[in-house]
């Protein structure tokens, strides 16, 4: 069987065209695996900072 004979022959990927596109979606997860980490680190810090300073303003007015 020849290409020429194939339905819509035109449409089949190469296997570097699959490779490039894998090299691709392995750079878009490694962002996103980056991205998620960032905000992880940013809501932890934040809830320390909220509790920290939840016990800076609480404590001397504790009256027990």
């Amino acid at each position: 069987m020849k290409i020429s004979e194939i339905e819509d022959a035109d449409k089949l990927a190469t296997k570097q065209d699959l490779e490039l596109l894998e090299a691709r979606i392995e750079k878009r997860i490694a962002n996103l695996e980056v991205n998620l980490i960032k905000w992880m680190v940013g809501m932890q810090a934040g809830t320390i900072t909220l509790i920290i300073g939840a016990l800076y303003f609480i404590l001397p007015h504790w009256k027990a």
